[in-house]
């Protein structure tokens, strides 16, 4: 089971009936009608070459997207799964550009690895995931989205226990 499947029931009411950005989905977006953007591939409409690590400059070529793509304008929702912790620029540019994708009022949806409670290796518990460039915890994520202003935290959630190690972060963009 992906990562995105086990909350998809908690975060619907922010991805129905809305225009979604699946950041990080690989071949499977968290819904059917989400765009998807994916680390080194294109975006899918239209075909723009930019990625998530793009940096944070509101004159970039990744802000272009949001003017071209079908039906224009932001998105009311940008929702990623396991893709933060992988990214190599700070986690605050990284979620300062990403935001930069959502309308005003509109919501930033993030599940991410609580490092507390994941494994990467059953025989060396000490072991980190060499792809993780961050280790974030529930504690420290909150320190990043305090450096952030024109936020707001709407929702918070721990999925822990068998098979689960995470937690689910519900961002909204001040109007």
């Amino acid at each position: 089971m992906s990562e995105s499947r086990k909350i998809r029931d908690k975060i619907l009411k922010y991805l129905k009936g809305k225009s979604v950005l699946d950041i990080g989905c690989g071949d499977e977006r968290i819904v059917p009608w989400a765009d998807g953007a994916d680390d080194g591939r294109e975006w899918p409409k239209p075909p723009a070459a930019i990625t998530i690590n793009a940096p944070v400059d509101p004159d970039s070529k990744g802000l272009d997207f949001l003017h071209s793509r079908p039906g224009g304008g932001y998105f009311n929702t940008v929702f990623s799964s396991h893709t933060l912790e992988h990214i190599r620029a700070p986690v605050i540019e990284t979620l300062h550009y990403w935001l930069c994708f959502v309308e005003p009022g509109g919501h930033l949806v993030l599940y991410l690895p609580d490092e507390r409670y994941y494994v990467y290796d059953v025989k060396n518990r000490k072991a980190r995931n060499p792809t993780h460039r961050h280790y974030l915890t529930y504690d420290t994520f909150i320190w990043y989205l305090q450096q952030i202003p024109g936020i707001i935290m709407k929702e918070y959630c721990q999925d822990v226990g068998r098979d689960r190690y995470s937690f689910l972060v519900v961002i909204q963009r001040k109007k």
